[in-house]
């Protein structure tokens, strides 16, 4: 475990108690870390002055749907009651419109299983906080312009990668699960086998395929 000169606070660290942590981690003899950075800690600045040679980019957050609902809650609550009575007399071929349309969606589900993964993740964020989310991350990537030494890795799955992409000005490397892009990847995950034991990935590279297991 970290030995260093500073103690690892309890909460996540901010800018100060980072830039601590890494120089302890350096006195120490480390010459390399891998840090997870949390929505919280881009929004209020507690990687600033950073230096990072490589940038991840797996995920971005997105409004809860409970956020998204309460601001229509009032307006929904007065529709239901004023047209409940006109619900009732239809009832019956509402439930078979309804029926029907189900078992069109599962069948298109069924198609679609297989290509369908979501990357985007529900955050307790609001919308201005998203937005601000988004203009730290490419602020972020856009930090990186040693071309020789830097890199970012980036998930063509999720909705903002062609953004990170665009903003690029050091060579990217991108990987996905879905089907829609696996001729573009560069590394491309074709199987994953999760069982109680271990986890393990089939993923195809630039240099051919090769399995990931991690017990």
């Amino acid at each position: 475990p970290y030995q260093g000169k500073y103690e690892i606070p309890e909460r996540t660290p901010d800018a100060l108690q980072n830039q601590q942590i890494l120089a302890g981690m350096v006195d120490a003899g480390a010459s390399a870390v891998a840090m997870e950075i949390s929505d919280e800690t881009l929004l209020k600045g507690h990687i600033d002055s950073v230096d990072v040679d490589i940038i991840v980019f797996t995920n971005s957050p997105r409004m809860t749907s409970a956020n998204n609902d309460e601001d229509n809650e009032g307006d929904q609550q007065a529709s239901t009651s004023a047209s409940s009575d006109e619900d009732n007399e239809d009832e019956n071929d509402e439930e078979k419109v309804d029926t029907e349309e189900e078992e069109e969606t599962q069948k298109d589900g069924d198609r679609k299983e297989e290509d369908a993964f979501e990357t985007s993740y529900e955050s307790s964020l609001s919308e201005e906080e998203v937005q601000s989310w988004r203009e730290r991350s490419i602020a972020f990537i856009t930090s990186l312009d040693d071309p020789k030494h830097q890199r970012v890795v980036v998930n063509l799955d999720d909705d903002f990668a062609s953004e990170i992409i665009s903003n690029c000005k050091v060579p990217v490397v991108t990987y996905a699960r879905s089907r829609e892009h696996r001729d573009i990847a560069d590394v491309y995950c074709e199987r994953v086998d999760l069982s109680l034991f271990e986890t393990a990935v089939l993923v195809s590279t630039p240099v051919g395929e090769t399995e990931i297991v991690t017990a």
